[in-house]
């Protein structure tokens, strides 16, 4: 009977060790215990703590002779154009190809 009691307490043991470390996980991952967000924590980009202009100051710009001599350069983004390297399936094997006479 001692071999049995002694295996009760190490099986209660590794259970209570398995329910910790789940309790330890969920409660990091949030699953479990969700926090309520808080105005407080939440920080606004710079840009949106400016007011937006009125439409007429928009309007004021765009109208200006200075903004309309701004000439097209060139593309912010320069296209990606795609080529043709490397084997089409990586993962296939080199094929022996003969080599003709």
């Amino acid at each position: 009977m001692a071999k049995t009691g002694k295996q009760y307490i190490f099986l209660t043991a590794f259970i209570l060790l398995i329910l910790v470390i789940l309790y330890i996980f969920l409660k990091s991952s949030g699953i479990l215990f969700k926090a309520p967000i808080q105005s407080s924590n939440l920080v606004k980009p710079s840009y949106l703590l400016q007011p937006i202009p009125k439409i007429d100051k928009i309007k004021t710009i765009v109208d200006n002779p200075k903004f309309k001599e701004l000439k097209y350069v060139k593309s912010f983004f320069e296209p990606v154009e795609s080529t043709v390297s490397g084997r089409a399936n990586p993962f296939m094997p080199f094929a022996e190809t003969e080599e003709k006479k």
